[in-house]
């Protein structure tokens, strides 16, 4: 499932009302569960963002769902990233066929991998 970074600012409205923090932090989980998603992290941050989530979410329009929701209360600002595993990233940087086809690379195409005293070119 597509991992999701969410930055959030907290607005005047929030701020007010932040003794309501823990119930609108239950909500929010909530209503992330019920698009099919998980909270993974959630963090107050001191900085530039008042709060960074990560969420585990089935799409981006099921994203797009949760983050509409909750910006109904008047609460948050958000900017949201994906987020990619390593292991995904390595994937792509090789460009291997087994990540774009899904199946196993021939034997003579795959990646050399480094070992002492050996130079990749």
């Amino acid at each position: 499932m597509p991992l999701f970074i969410v930055l959030g600012k907290l607005t005047d409205k929030a701020i007010e009302k932040m003794k309501e923090a823990k119930e609108r932090d239950d909500k929010a989980e909530q209503i992330i569960k019920s698009a099919g998603g998980r909270l993974i992290g959630h963090y107050y941050t001191i900085g530039r963002y008042d709060f960074v989530a990560i969420v585990e979410l089935p799409s981006p329009e099921a994203l797009a769902k949760v983050i509409i929701e909750i910006g109904t209360w008047g609460t948050v600002s958000t900017e949201t990233m994906t987020a990619i595993l390593p292991e995904q990233m390595y994937k792509m940087a090789a460009g291997t066929v087994e990540y774009l086809t899904g199946y196993p690379v021939p034997a003579q195409y795959r990646r050399r991998e480094a070992t002492a005293g050996s130079c990749l070119r």
